[in-house]
């Protein structure tokens, strides 16, 4: 190719003959010289107990204290019960997504737990919900069962507080803050621990879906 174009892989395998208990992304290696490009799909490493999560953690990492992942893959897809230790650690930092949507599932007696490295207050770890992220996005909500979220802070970063439209729901435009959805669970025996949640729309409000659920030390405000 010629220098600055574009390169697009597509890969397909007739099957598999591993058995993965974690939607891995593959690596891909590519080195060139002046005509040809050799591709190398390498196999994913297996994910690392307990799981540990930075600001600049990718989701091609195993989750290792030294090979960190990104916080949007530890907190989607599936994770075996009964691993020892069975844990999400956030390394200090503020994380920004635009929507955090947890889909993980623990089990009542081995429940996954998502915390931060530092057991500090006010946090060291901060769940920034993006300014410009799109309506309806939420600060947390738990869609799997048996997961814990403790001891950090989370927050919408557009904090303005006020609106020129009269009445009940402005718009996204006017007022973004009032269209998140703070905080909530769907789930079965999820807990919310020692968070400290401002500037949403509702806070931390658990969904009348949710079952056997607990809200417990938490500050909320705003």
């Amino acid at each position: 190719r010629d220098r600055g174009g574009v390169l697009t892989l597509l890969y397909t395998s007739d099957h598999n003959p591993l058995t993965v208990s974690y939607p891995l992304l593959p690596q891909i290696s590519i080195s060139s010289n002046a005509t040809q490009a050799q591709v190398k799909i390498l196999k994913p490493s297996p994910i690392a107990y307990p799981t540990y999560v930075s600001v600049s953690g990718t989701s091609y990492a195993d989750g290792s204290i030294s090979n960190p992942m990104s916080l949007i893959k530890a907190i989607n897809g599936s994770r075996p019960t009964g691993v020892p230790d069975n844990n999400i650690i956030l390394m200090p930092g503020t994380y920004s997504l635009n929507d955090y949507q947890c889909h993980i599932s623990g089990t009542q007696g081995h429940p996954v737990i998502i915390r931060p490295q530092n057991q500090v207050w006010p946090p060291d770890v901060k769940l920034e919900l993006a300014a410009n992220g799109p309506s309806g996005a939420v600060n947390w909500k738990f869609f799997g069962n048996y997961v814990w979220l403790r001891d950090v802070e989370s927050y919408f970063a557009n904090t303005l507080r006020w609106t020129n439209t009269s009445g009940s729901n402005p718009p996204y435009s006017d007022m973004p803050r009032a269209i998140t959805s703070g905080m909530s669970d769907v789930g079965t025996g999820n807990k919310f621990i020692n968070i400290l949640a401002h500037d949403m729309s509702s806070g931390i409000n658990p969904a009348t879906a949710a079952a056997a659920n607990e809200v417990y030390g938490c500050i909320d405000y705003n």
